[in-house]
């Protein structure tokens, strides 16, 4: 059974199929929307942040 306090997320990606970079990149978006109406800055941070390391991840080999 998986026991945690903090699960971090890592969305820098080390090649183009890094599928861990991917799920943290989806999962700051969602965030991102689901914090929204709270923190309508630390949301845009967050998905500008996303946004560009999907960006990059798409550009690499």
């Amino acid at each position: 059974m998986l026991e945690m306090k903090y699960f971090v997320l890592k969305p820098r990606a080390k090649d183009r199929y890094d599928m861990f970079a991917r799920a943290s990149q989806d999962a700051m978006i969602a965030y991102s929307e689901r914090i929204r109406t709270t923190d309508p800055l630390f949301a845009d941070q967050l998905l500008t942040w996303a946004a560009k390391e999907k960006a990059r991840q798409d550009k690499l080999r």
